[in-house]
């Protein structure tokens, strides 16, 4: 809270807290109501929540040292071309092209088909749509990324 220049409402003043969680939402992505309805997105966050390393992780995330994951639609076909549903693949593109981001990236989707993985492949990203294969994907990133800067 204190980032957005907040000050922490007394526990008892239900009035004070519905105040500063209203102006907390104000700052939030606009995505971010469709991420905290996708229950599979919640879930990773909880597991996030779970690992040792969190505060690691937390603190990596603050500073812009991890790979971006990117939660896919399940109605990304893949293919590019434009659209909400390619969003994210066409975003990476856009960012590969003007030489934006060259760094490691991460799809986490509601499911993979093949027209999704040949993106990721030309794209070089990586997807997945299971947790621990989305943890390894992540720690393989970030190692990528300690070596770069090394």
């Amino acid at each position: 809270m204190t980032g957005h220049g907040l000050a922490a409402p007394e526990p008892e003043d239900i009035d004070s807290r519905a105040t500063t969680l209203a102006r907390l939402e104000e700052e939030l992505p606009t995505g971010f109501p469709a991420l905290a309805r996708d229950q599979g997105f919640v879930h990773l966050i909880e597991e996030w929540m779970r690992l040792p390393q969190v505060d690691e992780l937390v603190r990596q995330l603050q500073e812009g040292g991890v790979a971006p994951v990117i939660a896919a639609p399940d109605e990304e076909d893949g293919r590019g071309g434009g659209g909400a549903g390619c969003a994210g693949f066409s975003d990476l593109q856009g960012w590969r092209e003007r030489q934006l981001f060259d760094g490691p990236v991460v799809f986490f989707a509601g499911r993979v088909t093949p027209a999704r993985q040949q993106r990721c492949r030309e794209l070089g990203a990586r997807i997945t749509a299971g947790c621990a294969t989305l943890m390894q994907y992540i720690d393989a990133a970030v190692a990528d990324i300690r070596q770069h800067r090394a």
